[in-house]
């Protein structure tokens, strides 16, 4: 319609009314309609036809024949409107019959479909908080599958050497999901299963927490891990240098509790790790957690939050020997890890562009420090994990060699990152056995 009112504008096509032109236009345009009448009967005339080849070069001659009718009529006139639908029709069935006549190789019996593909490796940070939008990770997997798949059939005139780098990538992908840290999980993902995991006295369902006390080992050492949930990231680096010198080992882990300060936009958590800390008396007690931004504010006259990490410091200082305060750690880029793998797959020689900056970090972080450092505690011990990740003024968000994140999407240590903080934990052991 639009088209012909333009051509009635500009060309006075049907300017007069009266004109035969009219009588032409309509006609066509109702021969155009009786195109889709006669479309039933040339799906029956094909039917006729047996063979899939007779079937090709009848809907081939179609094209032909109605693609030269309509290169032959008067464009002006929309008497070609016939001949355009009936071989815009018929070329279609040509491709049609053309993938019949030529079928691509069947697939070995072990391929993998992209559905199960889809449903086996989405991470697990999926099922916890599902996106709309599709995942870049997720689409290179795809593809990268799909390379895997032209390897396979061993299709000629293909290069193999995208699906290698794809494959290549694959891996990397995969093997750096399967460090994704999942708070939420009921398993606490410890090398020995827990005796306990529901606290005593029990905890309002409110309160997203793990639990874990850990079978008895071969020592008299009574320890116990409290924080956030690094506590629960960070509890098996702990416990191993240990090698099942203690006699109690138990982690307690509270979503958005810091243990030694209530953050005003999480619920208050001070009074339940007093509780625990009091009913158990560890001899060693660790303080392991990443502190929000509130603890990074400026530091003021007479500052209150300093005064209320000494409250509850000499309260834990009553009922432990030794004290270990994990420190403030630098700020890693919240969903990291998916922003790693596409650097991964489509920009790997900027990957160096992800390690963080040491001036730029540690000014981030230097209210917390000094926060730390104006403590009141004889036996605490501030401890910073972070020197393990520093290399010629940058902190490390990956192995080189490996190519595997130390962080994950939850900004998270991996255990990757695990195998840097070995020295510092093992020295921290050693130091607490020989103390206590």
């Amino acid at each position: 319609m639009l088209a012909n009112h333009k051509k009635k504008e500009e060309d006075k096509f049907l300017a007069d009314e009266k004109s035969p032109n009219v009588f032409l236009h309509l006609w066509s345009l109702g021969v155009e309609m009786q195109f889709y009448l006669i479309v039933p009967f040339i799906f029956l005339f094909l039917q006729i036809l047996k063979k899939d080849v007779l079937k090709f070069i009848a809907v081939l001659l179609t094209a032909i024949i109605g693609c030269i009718a309509f290169l032959c009529f008067n464009s002006p006139i929309a008497f070609n409107f016939m001949p355009l639908r009936l071989w815009q029709f018929a070329a279609g069935f040509c491709a049609l019959y053309w993938n019949k006549l030529n079928p691509e190789e069947e697939l070995p019996e072990n391929d993998i479909t992209h559905h199960h593909l889809l449903r086996h490796t989405t991470p697990p940070l999926r099922k916890a908080v599902p996106q709309l939008e599709l995942d870049p990770d997720c689409v290179s997997r795809l593809y990268s599958h799909h390379c895997q798949r032209l390897r396979t059939v061993q299709r000629p005139g293909i290069s193999l050497l995208g699906a290698d780098v794809f494959a290549c990538s694959s891996k990397i992908i995969d093997a750096n999901e399967a460090l994704e840290f999942n708070f939420y999980s009921s398993n606490p993902n410890l090398k020995d299963e827990c005796m306990m995991r529901d606290m005593d006295p029990p905890v309002p369902a409110a309160n997203l927490y793990q639990y874990c006390l850990s079978p008895p080992g071969n020592g008299t050492l009574k320890i116990m891990n409290i924080g956030n949930s690094y506590a629960k990231n960070l509890n098996e680096p702990i416990r191993d240098p240990f090698k099942f010198n203690y006699s109690e080992f138990r982690y307690l882990s509270v979503l958005g509790g810091f243990a030694i300060f209530n953050d005003p936009d999480t619920q208050p958590h001070t009074d339940l790790f007093r509780q625990q800390v009091q009913k158990y008396k560890p001899d060693v007690l660790f303080i392991t957690a990443r502190f929000s931004d509130y603890f990074k504010l400026p530091i003021q006259d007479n500052d209150q939050l300093v005064q209320e990490i000494n409250d509850n410091i000499k309260f834990f200082e009553k009922h432990a020997k030794k004290i270990y305060i994990m420190g403030s750690m630098p700020v890693f880029r919240f969903n990291f890890m998916n922003h790693f793998l596409q650097y991964v797959i489509s920009k790997p020689e900027d990957l160096e562009k992800l390690n963080l900056d040491q001036k730029i970090a540690d000014e981030e972080r230097k209210h917390a420090v000094e926060r730390l450092n104006r403590v009141e505690c004889e036996k605490c011990k501030i401890y910073d994990p972070s020197p393990e990740f520093l290399e010629n003024g940058k902190y490390l968000t990956f192995d080189r060699n490996t190519t595997m994140s130390y962080v994950d999407n939850s900004i998270h240590i991996t255990e990757t990152g695990f195998k840097l903080l070995e020295p510092t934990y093992a020295k921290l052991a050693r130091e607490a056995m020989d103390m206590v």
